[in-house]
């Protein structure tokens, strides 16, 4: 008998889903991850028929990109590559190669412009490789998994332990919200022992975090939330933490809810929006960049040091960035030459700022805005928010405001409400960083799911589109900065 090939299943799996079982099933998180389930399911059609094709021309680019390379430093840091086919294993290990090269180049000392034209060949031969394979067909974008990661008992104990009202109090709805990585989320409502309904939100670590970075420490977030909170920025105030709570598999913590719904995606962006609106995020911004190291002192000597407390913005970043290539070295990543080079001119690269650092969200988009009857009600989802130049959060935010005004119109108005000028000239560098850093975070993700250390299909998205998205912001950010100059 003849075996039915693995394309045959996929298409039955897929059709079966697409056509009967997700219509079937209710909004919310069960059906979110059905579709996430169809869109892997089709990607895995896609690895079966067009992978082979589409990797020979890449494969045969990077090897002549990996000579080049070889050459340049004298075949020093050659190691072996042949290999006798174009599967995925062969392109890793070309990936492999080419990270070690790109690695070595950026500790040579060879011509300056040679290092710096062989290093954002490879860098770019990285990111043409995600973007061919993603063109070769559409992938989901969207949705989340329900795993029973926060029991309701579970949850409903710990709130009473803390609650003043005690065993009195219960938890009345319980839902996972869809969306989000970095951490797990839920809304629920409680009453007391006077019926009186309270909304909340709970935040919470995977039971395997996708970084151990500092950025990423539930305790940190908690704490810098609750100081950003009393300065009397929309942001949630905090309420209760829970570490090593019976029955409950990773920290989270509990906090108010606030008024409103994000007004978009991060990836998929928000419709058009009114200009009084728009303009109302330039507000926030510069409202938020009002806040100094000094007025969260009690914090910074407790997560951060002191350092902040006298830095510059080109110390602070300095120190940032040896940071994170630190403990990128540290821990185990997948190999990427688009890193390498990144961390190589960031490090070459720092902008000479000699301001202050203040307050900055580094995470400023729709995705992490509430928003209600067309106004900004808060501001969410604070893990990598930290110290450092407003031009971080400018630069963030830029592709979005691009959308629907004029960004020297969204500038001006910034200036206006914060009263002081910026030299937006460092913007590319900012891109940099903040590709950096979440291609980083992504990899190290990436690498979890294959070894199956995570299990939520959602995370698929990972290599599936939001890696190259920030990818590409890095890049670009690097070729305006040449521009500039």
């Amino acid at each position: 008998m003849k075996l039915t090939d693995s394309t045959t299943y996929l298409s039955l799996i897929r059709e079966t889903l697409e056509s009967q079982i997700i219509p079937s099933l209710p909004s919310g998180a069960v059906r979110s991850n059905a579709e996430f389930i169809a869109g892997i399911v089709h990607e895995l059609q896609r690895r079966e028929h067009a992978y082979p094709d589409a990797l020979a021309p890449i494969i045969r680019e990077g090897e002549a990109i990996a000579a080049l390379m070889e050459q340049a430093l004298d075949n020093t840091a050659a190691t072996a590559f042949s290999p006798n086919n174009n599967s995925i294993d062969a392109f890793g290990e070309l990936t492999q190669k080419l990270t070690e090269l790109a690695d070595a180049l950026s500790h040579s000392s060879i011509d300056p412009e040679q290092r710096e034209g062989l290093l954002i060949c490879a860098a770019e031969w990285e990111l043409t490789a995600h973007n061919k394979l993603l063109s070769l067909g559409p992938t989901t974008t969207a949705g989340t998994s329900e795993a029973d990661a926060l029991p309701r008992a579970a949850l409903e104990t710990f709130i009473q332990s803390r609650h003043p009202d005690g065993d009195k109090v219960r938890v009345t709805s319980f839902d996972r919200v869809p969306g989000g990585y970095g951490k797990q989320t839920w809304a629920v409502d409680i009453e007391d022992a006077a019926a009186r309904k309270r909304p909340l939100i709970v935040r919470k670590l995977g039971r395997v975090s996708l970084s151990t970075h500092k950025s990423f420490d539930l305790d940190r977030e908690f704490h810098l939330l609750t100081a950003v909170n009393r300065t009397g920025f929309p942001a949630p105030r905090p309420l209760w933490l829970g570490t090593q709570v019976a029955g409950v598999d990773a920290a989270f913590y509990l906090m108010e809810r606030l008024p409103g719904k994000p007004p978009g995606s991060l990836i998929g962006g928000s419709n058009q929006f009114e200009d009084r609106f728009v303009l109302e995020w330039a507000e926030v911004l510069a409202r938020l960049h009002t806040i100094t190291p000094e007025s969260m002192r009690d914090y910074l000597q407790q997560y951060d040091g002191a350092n902040l407390l006298s830095e510059t913005v080109e110390q602070t970043y300095r120190r940032y960035v040896a940071d994170w290539h630190a403990y990128a070295e540290r821990e185990q990543h997948l190999p990427s030459p688009a890193l390498v080079y990144l961390f190589d001119w960031l490090q070459r690269n720092v902008p000479q700022d000699q301001n202050r650092p203040v307050m900055i969200h580094g995470d400023f988009g729709v995705h992490n805005m509430l928003a209600e009857n067309g106004h900004v009600t808060g501001v969410v989802d604070w893990e990598m928010a930290c110290f450092g130049s407003p031009v971080m959060d400018l630069a963030y935010v830029k592709p979005e405001v691009e959308k629907h005004m004029e960004w020297s119109r969204f500038v001006a108005h910034y200036v206006k409400c914060s009263g002081c000028d910026i030299d937006l000239s460092a913007i590319p560098y900012y891109d940099a960083y903040i590709s950096m850093r979440g291609t980083l975070s992504l990899n190290m993700g990436t690498r979890l799911i294959q070894e199956g250390r995570i299990r939520e299909p959602r995370f698929a998205m990972f290599e599936l589109g939001i890696t190259a998205y920030f990818m590409k912001m890095g890049l670009a950010g690097v070729a305006k900065a040449k521009v500039q100059r």
